[in-house]
């Protein structure tokens, strides 16, 4: 009998209090922190990006809107005046931040030099898109800007498609593709000042504060002024290329056989051959700086030299 109890208290368990616990299980990444950075980055997005580019362009449309002699506080309280500025943000700020938003990545372009950089930058694809997106954007708001005049209007600032010219009706009013050409080149310095400073890239950087942000008004004189100094230097380096491309593009153009039967009856009214004539000054903006314009002599040898050319 004590031999059998022995053995039943050898094979007895002993009770316990501690129940089996399951370990905690841990939560992806998809559901603890993609929600987080969504939320960051949309509230980024609404409240910094839209908010400020959508301000901007009112304030433009506001100072710079009007032909008129309406006031500023005017054109504010005029329903007309943000009809247009949204539908401007719409077509040319809005394509550009979706663009941006869909090609940002975390991944620096590993490059040596500027110029690697901007090579590797061309060799994407995405690039590619970047630009059509920002010259159909550019293309947009131009015609935007020729809608808001009337045939009077156009007429009088030299803004029609064709010259009038019973001769050759056909030919491309000079002015309107400066315009048009200095817009699209406008676009693509943008764009490849963006490359150099790699926008397209997400910084992982700590929280700035609020003296540090780029709207802010200790840093939007410095923010007005770069933008002002890039414009002038981009506008001037296309005034530079559209003068040569006119003098030495166009006059080879106009002298091979089967491209100067497709051309010459929409430009060569505005060919420059080599002599710097009346149109080219006036198209350009340093008339306007220096004050400087052709002599008579000079509209004159440039006038006879492009009828002997045309001929």
């Amino acid at each position: 009998m004590s031999a059998g109890m022995g053995e039943t208290m050898r094979t007895r368990a002993i009770a316990s209090t501690l129940t089996a616990r399951l370990s905690p299980t841990v939560p992806s990444a998809s559901q603890t922190y993609e929600p987080l950075v969504r939320s960051a980055l949309r509230q980024r997005l609404i409240h910094n990006i839209f908010a400020f580019s959508a301000a901007f362009t009112l304030i433009v449309i506001i100072l710079f809107g009007g032909e008129d002699e309406t006031s500023a506080f005017a054109r504010l309280l005029s329903p007309g005046t943000w009809m247009m500025a949204c539908l401007k943000w719409s077509v040319g700020v809005l394509p550009v931040i979706a663009m941006r938003k869909v090609y940002l990545t975390s991944a620096t372009t590993p490059a040596t030099s500027p110029a690697k950089m901007l090579t590797n930058a061309i060799a994407k694809p995405s690039t590619r898109r970047c630009l059509a997106v920002y010259m159909s954007c550019t293309l947009m708001l131009i015609s935007l800007y020729m809608s808001s005049f009337t045939s009077e209007e156009r007429e009088n600032l030299r803004l029609n498609v064709f010259v009038k010219s019973r001769k050759h009706p056909y030919y491309l009013n000079g002015r309107l593709l400066f315009l048009i050409l200095a817009q699209l080149w406008l676009a693509a310095s943008f764009l490849v000042r963006n490359i150099m400073l790699d926008r397209f890239v997400f910084r992982w950087t700590k929280p700035l504060n609020s003296s540090e942000l780029p709207y802010a008004p200790s840093n939007l004189l410095r923010l007005l002024l770069t933008m002002a100094l890039f414009t002038s230097f981009s506008s001037m380096m296309y005034s530079v290329a559209f003068g040569l491309s006119r003098m030495l593009v166009l006059p080879l153009l106009l002298k091979l056989p089967v491209a100067s039967s497709i051309v010459r009856p929409f430009v060569a009214n505005f060919a420059w051959f080599g002599i710097p004539g009346q149109a080219t000054v006036e198209l350009t903006p340093f008339k306007r700086v220096t004050g400087v314009g052709p002599s008579s002599k000079m509209i004159e040898v440039a006038q006879s030299t492009l009828n002997t050319c045309l001929i």
